[in-house]
């Protein structure tokens, strides 16, 4: 399944979602995406 994304995510690739896994909410109010990871702050 592929997921199109336009944020500037940490799991965001050529314009798709690479999450594979679930993992725990980023707790962004702001993002329409629960796991949204900023690029920027990410680790």
């Amino acid at each position: 399944m592929s997921i199109n994304c336009s944020e500037k995510c940490l799991y965001q690739d050529d314009g798709l979602c690479t999450l594979n896994h679930i993992t725990t909410s980023s707790g962004n109010s702001c993002s329409s995406c629960p796991y949204f990871k900023d690029k920027k702050t990410a680790n």
